[in-house]
């Protein structure tokens, strides 16, 4: 409100400095005239201009006034009173002016009566004796003598009175006029002496009633007027009485009239009516009730100007002659005297009234109406001040304070709402400082022990609200001079008396203008300018109450720091923070707590903060952490562990400082260590994992002693070993832990390393992952059969604790061993448990481990599974079978209980009997019959069988019986429960038979129609078909199915044609949707059948389903009741030839099967079968054909039967010619069946051996294989061609199932002694031609395999060598074969098939080879072959080649001893090269064949024989695919070759293949640095990942990473931004030493000169990862670029790709750097004064923290600092904000006089909502960084005399903070007055009045502020010196640049960095002294200026460019403190970003 008018108003004052603290005079403000326009003012009117010599002479007597004589106030009582005096004197003489010509007028009218009358009194008068006359005549008589009425005397007489009464009032009249000329007179003169002249005037007109006087006038005139009508009245009475009466009653009527005018004026006194009387009445008797004051006068001209300022302006209705008169009260020179008058009236209420109204009212003035509340608040302000005397006064006389009433009662009802005191902000912007001030004082003094006001529970404080508004704020702004003083004084006593707010706004307030005068003093090297009329003794006075106030503000700051931290937390997190009970001993609880919260809350810079001063807090006092710490140990332990670097170091130091503090929290550090690493290691991101690694390791390098993190460490050991072998983890992370454990039990020793790999497996084994427990037995069997560790190939990672296999075998077994018992017994999974037997087995066959393992047969481990069973346990399985959600788990869990309940003499009939009452349960009431699969069903069916052999389980039998019976289950599981139903321990129950009895329903009847309700009667009908031939059950069996055959009977014979039943979930009068829709006629179903009408009826109304089943029925009643239906099979059979539902058909043809099997009734349908074959085998659905043939095979079975040659015949047709593959197959099969009858059928079999060719080349696998199981019976020599058809099947035909039944022919045949030879070399002669055929070789080779696999001779395999010796050897056997049979040498299969089936004596399988005649030696032979097999087209034939190879060099070391004579050593170049190419230029659909390849180079490459040879071809072949175009197509399996070469399996294979790898490392930068090339971004992803993965894992420098880093710096001129990427990825993770990355550094340095910027950002980035790698153990790697990185530091246009934020963070590096001096790299960092870039600010941040140690440096920071917080860029002051937390969080701020002006002010800044994000960060690092400064009263050790006479910075600063330029007397002794009353209890110190008016430091203070005001008065002199040569700071970062004093700069250490600095410029080739992007290093540095021939001279240099133009001066030789700084104008606005 008001604003624009405030900037109006105060635009002389921002026309200054922006710190406007200059003087005027106080009295100045009020010189001019006022004027509100909401006030209606008349103009005054000119006076006149004549004046008087007696006014002048009367004035001159009076004495000088204690006023102002030329006051505006006595203008205006003037002009107002004059205004009153001449209104009445107007009116006065108007009336008197009436008066006048009506008593003249009047007086002539009784004059002419008076004469008249006079004749009635005369007796001779003629009138007289004309009456007398008349009345002798009326009467006729002469009468008494003639004598005068007594009327006429009263008629004379009272017209005589009216006319003198007239004409005296005329006189009066006259008089009065000359009076009231006196009482106005005339004059000019508007001062002081004139106002009480006027007074004088007034007061004795009132005092001599010259009103009264004047209204008697009138009066005397209307008094003759009734005189004069008495008479009249009664003259006209006589006359005539009735006339007489007449103007009685009008006079009458006048009278009351005039009565009534009156007295109206006196009852009501609006009323416009009066008289004299009225106003004569008022006037006598209105002043006692208006209690006008009719008092004397006061004589003396002071007391009567008082009483006109309080009366006649205070007390003005005119609101602005009461402004005018508070705007007097309000100037400094109005007399306490009259203040104090002023307090004792109503004058405080009035004015607050007046302030209230102002406040509250709008007006376009605002300007004017500002000035009036500013003359309010000056007037409170004083009348304050007064009353505070007073109290004082009064306190000390120990009396009460006594007529002040007034004062006290308006001050409270001031604070109240509504008022303008109410709230700090009330007020426009400008006055708030005064408001402030005012509120201040008022809330203090009313509750001071001085005063006991009249209300106790005002308000003492600012609101909770009000703190939000930031009421210090205000100091921002531009403050008057003249309130300056108020505003601090308020702040000052704020600070010693106010309550928690008040302090809190005054300390801000101090604080803030602590800053301002700083900066302002700093930037013009001047402070106050003191009056000449102070004393020293004043000045040294001021400098000492200073100096305490700032140990209190100091103080007060200190406190508000902590009180601040929780609320700025709750902010932050929008939380409430818990702070918990606090210690009452320990205020900074609050703190410690806030840290600590902030450890879990999701912020990273917060808890980063958190832990950082956590660690400065616990180092110097460990103790604070008691009963705060342990509750969040495990916050400051989860940073630590998977945290930055940086926090990671600064949270261990802080842990173990703790730990070394405080040995009782030590064990629950350890736990949160522990519980952290442990969470870390499990988490899924990878950075936190790797991260975690990295910690322990840092763990296991600590050095100190009683290290209790070594048992941390062995507590987390298992978590990294269960990470390394997780499979499912990144390689990359496993890889990190696989390496730490490696270096923990090599290094570190710890053995927990190899227990936690052991219990890892063992665990392993017992959970359900498939895979892993599949490589672990796979992996452990090789190693069972491995003697070492052999080098070279692919060694377990989990497996390096252990020197051999041997150990580790018997190390895992001893551990694991009973696991592995257990999944070969119960895993279901079949692969699993095949392994483990596998595994067991082979251990028990491999004599190395008979003395460490149990010399036990496998089976006797199986048996030996240590499980203890319990009726608990078992109790818990059965609740898992019954109850668990997953069918895998209920499974698993009744086949355990199965296998425990068969363990020898572990179950007892206790047991059974709790787990019988388990299983029968209410719980778990039919939850076997209810079970969802059939599975499980039957499992628990066996399992109560079980259980019923211990205890009586009659239970069980209705479950059985259920399940049986139940849908899904099998024929052959009924017979398996009716069996267990009959069984002796389910039989011997006593209620045995009346169970089951129960069990059977009772309505089994089987009655037509039917519907799908049948089959479950069926599964009954047949379970008790089933039971019919056991004893026990055979009479419940045959009752029940007595009624199934007379229903059935009943239903073949119906009587009559009842309905068909609806279904039983169908309600009644619906339609059935399951019955089959027949003609409305029933006679149409079956009509070509022989059944009887009424049962076709009934069939067709039946269902197709019921139907179904009810045939399924009675064909088993026919089976067992043959004699109640001997009808049948042929009812059975009709239906399967004429039912129009082709499952009913099947079904039908099904139920026939066991019925053709016996003989009494297979005969009665025989023939109609055979005769109605050709319709059956023609039916349309596959599956009545498929029952056909499997009726035909049960008629075949039967000796007795012999099937007709018809029947054969159409069967024969039905093998071949069927249209269904099924159909086909079992036909196939039938005739096997008819075929086993001896020779029953010889026309079958002649048929099979006419159709088998024609079988066998079915288009169908299925009846290819049936064929071929058919055939061996029938092949009698070994010359039938049908040997050859078998032969060939099994090589050529497409299906394995196939392929393998024609091996077993062939092997069946092989088996016969008789054909042997013979088949040998048939098959042998076939097999030599096969193997010539490349696309048959696969086929081959398996067949050949299997014919001649050798079997062990008996007594043999015992050891396992010998096991792996024949197998191996039978391989190589193969290969050798194959491959030399392919090259035309004839093999004949009984020459090598013979002995290597048939082992007469055992001899080893090398031997067959001598046996094998060739033209030339083998050693000759085969390499040749080899070659020319590697090389042909077909992929087999390559792939077994290499097979061969690898089997003839790389098995076995023994094997490969023997077979590897085999190969010469003449084609071992040729071989290497094939298989190199093989490797490389195969076709894309090979690759495991590539793949193979190169793994059998890399075994073979440990052989020396052929290294050389893989090193030229292998590196040829993948080099050519890079560099002939031709080959491009190979490139991507080039690719994959190179990343197969890099992958490191150990430390020895990192550098193996270097000189493969090498010729091709450019070609892979190229693809993945420089080539865009989408169509091909899976070949440039390998090849990534063969940089970035496999060579960043190799541990050391190897040839290869060394020669990828120095191929980059070439390439980066033209590398793509994803190639960058990659550089900057490898120049991080490759390992190199500190001379190769110098190397590269030096090669990257001439790029950061290139024109392009995108790669001079890339090599900038480079160089920033290489220096982060070797910044420890090489300093001084990138000394050669440095001069470049200056330069782009500098550049502020260069910033594409971040290259300045590179460069500037890289600086910060080398600026952190041990050996490198900051100041050497502060210079370098200049042009930061940029724009905002979010960017560059963390690193600028951190670069100007490190920059900051120097002294001269920080002091430059602070100022703009400063400066951004009292300017508007928000965003600039964020920046500044985020540097001054760096700097307070670094501690960076020491004993510099600007170092404590920041920690004032960081407080108040970081209060503002932008600023918010700062705050915490600030305010706790505050407290723990500088809040043990506390200050505590201490009067014991005075201060050094020396320091009170230095000057202080703080002290000047301070006073020129609360005075301004100019220090007047007025406000230095105010300020000295009011504020040594308020700091009471400290004696004043005692002066040398001789002494120099310097500060003097009170000596009553602690050491700690002793030492905080030395410091600072040391540095302070410094700054005094400054003062000769005021500089500027102007230009952001600039200035801090150029704050390097020359004594700094000669401490550079480096050559080429001094070297670059002073030419200016970081290129060679460059103009010396400039700088070709904003350069001017130079010149900052040294001062000088380039001459023509680049020389410089001592001059000035004058520094131009399109962003900046800075005048630099030459630095003081002799002062090294001296800064360079920039010369010129002051600045007051600094930018920093």
């Amino acid at each position: 409100m008001g604003e624009p008018s405030l900037e109006k108003a105060d635009s002389e004052i921002e026309k200054m400095a922006k710190f406007a603290i200059d003087d005027n005079a106080a009295e100045a403000q009020h010189g001019r005239k006022s004027k509100l326009p909401f006030v209606h003012q008349a103009e005054p009117k000119t006076p006149p201009t004549h004046n008087t010599p007696t006014l002048r002479k009367e004035l001159k007597k009076l004495k000088p006034t204690e006023f102002r004589e030329d006051a505006r106030i006595w203008q205006l009582y003037l002009e107002e009173a004059e205004e009153k005096a001449k209104d009445k004197a107007d009116l006065w003489n108007t009336g008197l002016d009436s008066l006048l010509i009506f008593a003249g007028l009047f007086a002539g009218v009784v004059s002419s009566f008076v004469i008249d009358a006079r004749g009635d009194l005369q007796e001779d008068s003629q009138q007289n004796l004309l009456t007398g006359i008349l009345d002798m005549l009326r009467d006729g008589s002469i009468g008494d003598i003639f004598g005068i009425p007594g009327t006429a005397y009263w008629i004379s007489g009272l017209w005589v009175i009216s006319l003198f009464t007239t004409i005296f009032s005329a006189i009066m009249g006259v008089l009065a006029k000359a009076w009231l000329a006196k009482y106005v007179p005339a004059t000019t003169r508007r001062e002081a002496k004139d106002a009480y002249h006027r007074y004088k005037l007034d007061r004795q007109a009132e005092r001599w009633h010259l009103k009264e006087v004047l209204i008697l006038v009138p009066l005397l005139v209307q008094i003759a007027s009734v005189l004069f009508l008495i008479g009249l009245i009664i003259q006209i009475h006589g006359d005539s009485p009735t006339i007489g009466r007449t103007l009685l009653s009008f006079c009458l009527v006048g009278a009351l009239v005039y009565f009534f005018m009156t007295l109206f004026p006196l009852i009501v006194p609006s009323s416009p009516f009066n008289t004299p009387l009225s106003e004569m009445c008022d006037a006598l008797f209105g002043q006692n009730l208006e209690g006008e004051d009719r008092s004397a006068f006061k004589t003396d001209i002071d007391e009567g100007l008082g009483e006109i300022l309080y009366t006649k302006l205070i007390q003005s209705p005119k609101p602005f002659h009461i402004d005018e008169a508070i705007a007097e009260v309000a100037l400094p020179a109005f007399e306490p005297k009259w203040t104090e008058f002023l307090c004792k009236n109503d004058t405080p209420k009035i004015l607050l009234s007046r302030f209230r109204q102002c406040a509250s009212s709008r007006t376009s003035d605002t300007l004017q109406r500002d000035e009036t509340l500013c003359n309010h608040l000056l007037a409170f302000l004083s009348f304050a001040e007064l009353y505070e005397a007073k109290l004082h006064e009064a306190f000390e006389k120990k009396q009460t304070l006594q007529g002040y009433q007034t004062l006290d009662k308006s001050l409270h009802e001031a604070l109240e709402p509504g008022n303008p005191l109410h709230r700090w902000n009330e007020l426009p912007d400008g006055l708030r400082p005064l408001l402030f001030a005012l509120r201040t004082h008022v809330l203090v003094l009313l509750h001071l022990p001085q005063n006991d006001g009249f209300k106790p529970h005002a308000p003492s404080d600012f609101n909770a609200n009000e703190m939000a508004d930031r009421p210090w704020e205000m100091t921002f702004q531009d403050i008057r001079s003249s309130h300056r003083i108020h505003f601090t004084l308020a702040a000052c006593r704020g600070l010693i008396q106010g309550e928690n707010h008040l302090k809190t706004i005054s300390s801000f307030i101090l604080s803030l203008c602590l800053a301002k005068a700083a900066f302002a003093a700093s930037e013009t090297g001047r402070t106050s300018e003191w009056a000449s009329s102070l004393t020293r003794e004043e000045r040294a006075d001021v400098n000492t109450l200073a100096l305490r106030y700032i140990s209190k503000l100091y103080h007060a700051t200190i406190t508000g720091w902590e009180d601040m931290a929780a609320d700025a937390l709750r902010e932050i997190l929008s939380v409430e923070v818990p702070l918990g009970d606090t210690e009452s001993t320990r205020g900074h609880a609050g703190v410690l707590r806030c840290l600590i919260f902030s450890l879990s809350q999701p912020s990273h810079a917060l808890r980063v903060h958190a832990i950082k001063m956590l660690k400065l807090v616990s180092s110097p006092n460990p103790v604070l952490f008691n009963g705060i710490i342990n509750a969040s140990v495990k916050n400051i332990a989860t940073m630590t562990v998977y945290d930055d670097q940086g926090v990671r170091d600064d949270g261990l130091e802080l842990l173990i400082e703790l730990v070394k503090a405080n040995e009782p929290m030590a064990e629950s550090i350890r736990s949160a260590v522990v519980d952290s690493v442990q969470s870390g290691l499990s988490k899924y991101e990878d950075q936190p994992r790797i991260s975690t690694i990295q910690f322990v390791e840092k763990l296991s390098m600590l050095q100190y002693p009683d290290n209790l993190f070594t048992s941390s460490i062995s507590d987390v050991i298992p978590n990294l070993v269960d990470l390394f072998m997780d499979n499912s983890a990144p390689d990359h992370v496993r890889q990190t832990a696989l390496k730490l454990s490696q270096r923990l039990w090599s290094v570190n020793s710890f053995t927990e390393v190899k227990s936690a790999i052991l219990n890892h497996l063992g665990a392993m084994l017992e959970r359900d992952e498939f895979s892993n427990r599949y490589d672990f037995f796979n992996n452990v069997q090789a190693l069972v059969k491995a003697k070492d560790f052999a080098s070279g190939k692919e060694r377990l990672s989990y497996t390096f604790p252990w020197y051999s296999p041997a150990d580790f075998i018997i190390d895992i077994m001893t551990n694991v061993f009973g696991k592995v018992v257990k999944v070969a017994i119960y895993e279901e999974d079949r692969t699993i448990s095949v392994g483990a037997q596998d595994f067991l087995k082979s251990l028990a066959k491999n004599d190395r481990f008979n003395g460490y393992l149990p010399n036990l047969e496998i089976m006797t481990w199986l048996e030996a599974v240590d499980l203890t069973v319990t009726a608990g346990l078992l109790n818990i399985l059965v609740e898992a079978a019954l109850t668990d959600d997953d069918n895998d788990v209920r499974t698993a869990a009744i086949k355990l209980v199965s296998d425990l309940w068969k363990k020898p003499y572990a179950i007892d009939y206790d047991i059974a009997q709790e787990v019988k009452k388990t299983i029968i349960s209410d719980s778990h009431k039919d939850t076997i019959q209810n079970e969802v699969y059939t599975d499980i069903r039957e499992k628990w069916v066996l399992f109560l069988g079980e259980v019923a052999e211990y205890v009586t389980f009659s239970e069980a039998i209705p479950v059985i019986i259920q399940v049986a019976v139940a849908r899904g289950s099998s024929s052959e599981f009924r017979s398996k429960a009716v069996a267990l139903l009959v069984s002796e321990s389910l039989t011997k129950g006593a209620d045995y038979r009346e169970v089951v009895k129960a069990t059977v329903p009772d309505d089994l009847e089987v009655k037509l129609p039917c519907t799908s309700d049948l089959f479950s009667k069926g599964k009954w009908i047949k379970l008790l078909i089933e039971l019919m031939p056991h004893v026990e059950l055979q009479d419940v069996a045959q009752v029940a199915l007595a009624k199934v055959v007379s229903s059935v009977k009943e239903s073949l014979d119906p009587k009559s044609d009842p309905k068909p039943p609806p279904p039983a979930d169908q309600a009644e009068g619906e339609n059935s949707s399951e019955t089959l829709e027949v003609s409305s006629d029933d006679n149409d179903f079956l009509t070509e059948s022989d059944i009887a009408q009424p049962l076709r009826r009934l069939l067709g109304k039946s269902s197709w389903d019921g139907r179904m089943y009810w045939v399924e029925i009675l064909a088993s009643l026919a089976e067992h009741f043959p004699e109640d239906f001997p009808d049948a099979p042929k009812i059975v059979l009709q239906i399967a030839m004429h039912d129009p539902d082709g499952d009913v058909r099947n079904m039908a043809l099904q139920s026939l099967r066991p019925l053709a099997k016996r003989d009494t009734i297979r005969d009665s349908f025989l023939n109609v079968v055979v005769d109605r074959m050709d319709s059956m085998a023609d039916d349309g659905d596959w599956n009545v054909r498929f029952a056909l043939a499997q009726l035909l095979a049960a008629f075949g079975e039967s000796k007795e039967c012999k099937l007709p040659e018809q029947a054969t015949s159409r069967l024969t047709t039905m093998a071949l010619d069927d249209r269904d593959y099924d159909v086909r197959s079992e036909s196939v099969n039938s005739l096997a069946v008819l075929l086993a009858n001896d020779g029953q059928y010889p026309e079958v079999s002649t048929a099979v051996l006419e159709k088998f060719e024609a079988g066998v080349k079915d288009g169908h696998w299925k009846p290819r294989q049936s064929w071929m199981k058919l055939i061996p019976p029938h092949i009698k020599d070994a010359g039938s061609a049908r040997v050859s058809l078998v032969f060939d099947i099994a090589i050529n035909d497409g299906d394995m199932d196939v392929r393998n039944a024609a091996v077993a022919v062939l092997e069946q045949l092989l088996s016969d002694a008789k054909l042997r030879d013979a088949m040998a070399s048939k098959i042998g002669k076939s097999l030599a031609s096969a193997i010539k055929n490349d696309e048959q070789h696969s086929n081959t080779t398996s067949l050949l395999t299997r014919l001649t696999t050798p079997k062990l001779p008996e007594g043999r395999g015992t050891d396992s060598d010998s096991e792996i010796i024949l197998t191996t050897g039978h391989e190589i056997w193969i290969g050798v074969t194959m491959l030399l049979g392919r090259n035309g040498e004839q093999l004949s299969l009984h020459d090598i098939a013979s002995p290597a089936q048939n082992y007469d004596n055992y001899v080893d399988l090398k031997s067959l080879f001598g046996k094998v005649k060739l033209q030339d030696p083998i050693q000759n032979v085969l390499p040749k072959y080899l070659e020319s097999a590697l090389k042909s087209d077909s992929n087999d034939t390559r792939s077994q080649a290499v097979t061969l190879f690898d089997r003839l060099l790389c098995s076995e070391d023994s094997l490969a001893w023997d077979y590897g004579g085999l190969l010469g050593r003449t084609n071992d170049a040729q071989l290497i090269s094939r298989l190199a190419e093989i490797t490389v230029k195969d076709d894309d659909y090979s690759y495991n064949l590539r793949k193979r390849s190169l793994t059998l180079l890399k075994t073979l490459f440990n052989n020396i024989r052929f290294q050389d040879s893989i090193k030229s071809s292998l590196s040829k072949v993948i080099e050519s695919c890079f560099k002939e175009p031709d080959l491009m197509k190979f490139r991507s399996n080039a690719i994959a070759a190179l990343h197969s070469l890099t992958e490191a399996n150990s430390n020895e294979d990192c550098d193996k293949f270097k000189d493969i790898v090498s010729p091709s490392i450019p070609h892979l930068l190229k693809i993945t640095l420089l080539v865009i090339d989408r169509d091909n971004e899976y070949m440039r992803k390998e090849a990534e990942d063969i940089l970035l993965e496999n060579l960043t894992s190799y541990p050391n420098e190897t040839k290869i990473n060394r020669e990828v880093l120095s191929a980059i710096p070439p390439m980066i001129p033209t590398i793509t931004v994803e190639g960058k990427r990659i550089a900057l990825q490898l120049g991080e993770t490759l390992q190199l030493t500190d001379d190769t990355a110098a190397s590269i550094a030096h090669a990257l340095a001439p790029l950061l000169r290139t024109t392009s910027s995108f790669p001079r950002a890339a090599a900038i980035e480079l160089l920033s990862k290489l220096y982060s790698k070797h910044r420890s153990s090489k300093p001084r790697l990138i000394e050669s670029a440095i001069p470049e990185i200056i330069t782009l530091a500098l550049d502020e246009k260069d910033d594409v790709g971040g290259i300045r934020t590179t460069a500037i963070q890289l600086l910060v590096s080398l600026s952190a750097a041990p050996t490198i001096t900051t100041d050497e790299h502060s210079s370098t960092s200049s042009p930061m004064n940029s724009p905002v870039n979010e960017n560059l600010r963390p690193s600028v941040v951190e670069l100007l923290s490190l920059m900051s140690n120097d002294p001269a440096v920080r002091r430059t920071i602070s100022l703009q600092i400063i400066a951004s917080a009292f300017g508007t860029d928000n965003v600039t002051l964020q920046g500044h904000c985020e540097l001054l937390a760096r700097l307070i969080s670094d501690g960076r701020f020491g004993d510099e006089p600007t170092d404590k002006v920041m920690l004032f002010l960081a407080s108040a800044i970081v209060t503002r909502p932008k600023l918010a994000p700062y705050r915490f960060e600030i305010l706790t690092a505050l407290w723990c960084r500088y809040g043990s400064k506390s200050i505590t009263p201490v009067h014991s050790e005075p201060l050094d005399k020396s320091v009170l006479k230095q000057p202080n910075d703080l002290v000047d600063w301070f006073t020129f903070a609360l005075f301004g330029r100019h220090a007047t007397v007025h406000e230095v002794r105010t300020w000295l007055r009011r504020c040594k009353v308020w700091l009471p209890d400290e004696p004043e110190l005692e002066h040398d009045h001789h002494a120099d008016p310097e500060p003097a430091i009170e000596e009553n203070l602690t050491k700690p502020v002793q030492a905080f005001f030395h410091r600072s008065a040391t540095i302070g002199d410094r700054a005094s010196r400054r003062r000769a040569c005021p500089t500027s700071n102007r230009g952001g970062i600039q200035a801090i640049l150029r704050g390097t004093t020359r004594a700094t700069r000669s401490t550079i250490k480096s050559r080429r960095v001094s070297t670059a600095i002073r030419s200016g410029t970081g290129r060679p080739g460059r103009t010396p002294g400039r700088s070709p992007r904003g350069g001017g290093v130079c010149a900052v540095l040294c001062g000088r200026t380039p001459t023509r021939g680049g020389e410089y001279a001592g001059e000035p240099l004058v520094t131009s460019s399109k962003r900046s133009s800075v005048v630099l001066e030459q630095a003081q030789p002799e002062n090294v403190e001296q800064p360079l700084v920039d010369g010129g104008a002051p600045s007051s606005k600094l930018r920093l970003w």
